[in-house]
């Protein structure tokens, strides 16, 4: 995702171990993936559709989130996947989002 040099900044210097919540980890795992729409089963974050509901709410930063149904899978089912409006995604809603996580880093 092309992302503005004051967003990359920031979420360049952030890890996964560095997340206090798997909604970080969700929106951390949409802003350095390199491709458009990612699978719900490649994130391997536990309630990874709860988390991509809570990146929609405005106490999390109010993004975007587009979700595809894919294809009819072996099981039945079909893959889902999602993908990160990178309009929705600003310098304020980023900090907003991994508040937590820049003040334990200041704080150290």
């Amino acid at each position: 995702m092309k992302l503005n040099k004051s967003v990359t900044s920031i979420v360049d210097s952030i890890q996964p171990r560095d997340c206090q919540n798997l909604t970080q980890k969700v929106l951390l795992t949409f802003l350095k993936s390199d491709k458009e729409f990612i699978t719900r089963s490649s994130m391997r974050i536990p309630n990874v559709v709860s988390r991509v509901r809570d990146l929609r709410k405005p106490e999390f930063g109010g993004f975007t989130v587009q979700c595809m149904r894919g294809e009819r899978n072996s099981k039945g089912g079909y893959s889902t996947s999602y993908r990160l409006d990178p309009q929705s995604v600003t310098l304020d809603r980023v900090k907003m989002a991994f508040a937590s996580v820049i003040e334990a880093r200041q704080a150290a």
